[in-house]
């Protein structure tokens, strides 16, 4: 049994290295990926209370905008496989996504100044194996490795320092500028259609899921506890992306 197992193999290995297998391809390209963010997302509706709290106050003047929904953002990948039937390969992304605000209120002539900001970030270095179809016009991709994300979070709301009397803030961001770190596994499953240009150059569009999710960050042992509720945010860039890419062969 082990004996026909491993012929299959050979034979498999046997027809499609050969097809393309003394392909060099270099590829970049630029994608949007699309996440839920469930912990991050539900710190930034606490901020958004307190915001709008303040913003319908009596006797306070200026607006303060709210923060926008945080569900995605750029990316960018750099790659590097041989063969095109059957290829094996190398594979670089680079994410990040982020929401911010500031302005100011003024209560009776003291000016009260928020600043916050939100922003996450991704880079992984993946291992890829590609299976190519129509001569390559449509690629398939599997890929898997290890990641490194942070967090980083700005707050400063002097209003929440001091604040004036007789008001009942819903929720106060802590004063806080520091990256939250942390890694872990990522995997990619695409699919990519080409469109050859001339002789070894091709633009393609692609769309993909992706596997990120990295656990609670930390920054020097603290744990990310944006809401401050006992319960730390864990970090998760899981999601699907769509994107373009540019690929240049080079016969070997």
């Amino acid at each position: 049994m082990r004996w026909t197992t491993l012929r299959t193999l050979v034979v498999v290995a046997a027809i499609a290295v050969p097809a393309g297998a003394g392909t060099l391809n270099v590829g970049s390209g630029a994608q949007w990926f699309f996440s839920s963010f469930p912990d991050l997302v539900g710190y930034t509706q606490l901020v958004n209370s307190t915001i709008s709290f303040v913003n319908e106050m009596g006797g306070v003047d200026g607006q303060v905008d709210t923060l926008e929904e945080l569900r995605g953002g750029p990316g960018v990948t750099i790659s590097q496989s041989i063969g095109q039937a059957f290829g094996i390969g190398a594979r670089m992304v680079m994410l990040r996504a982020g929401v911010a605000t500031e302005g100011a209120w003024e209560e009776e002539d003291e000016n009260l100044e928020v600043d916050l900001s939100l922003e996450v970030g991704m880079i992984a270095g993946l291992a890829q194996v590609s299976l190519g179809f129509v001569d390559g016009l449509l690629e398939i991709s599997f890929a898997g490795g290890w990641g490194m994300a942070w967090v980083d979070h700005k707050s400063d709301f002097e209003v929440l320092r001091d604040p004036p009397g007789g008001w009942s803030i819903p929720f106060a961001p802590a004063t806080d500028d520091r990256r939250y770190q942390s890694g872990g596994f990522v995997g990619e499953l695409g699919i990519r259609a080409a469109l050859p240009l001339r002789s070894g150059l091709a633009l393609g569009t692609e769309a993909g899921l992706r596997l990120a999710a990295f656990g609670v960050p930390h920054s020097n042992g603290r744990m990310l506890d944006l809401s401050k509720d006992g319960n730390p945010e864990e970090l998760d860039l899981s999601g699907v992306w769509v994107g373009f890419s540019v690929t240049m062969r080079f016969g070997l």
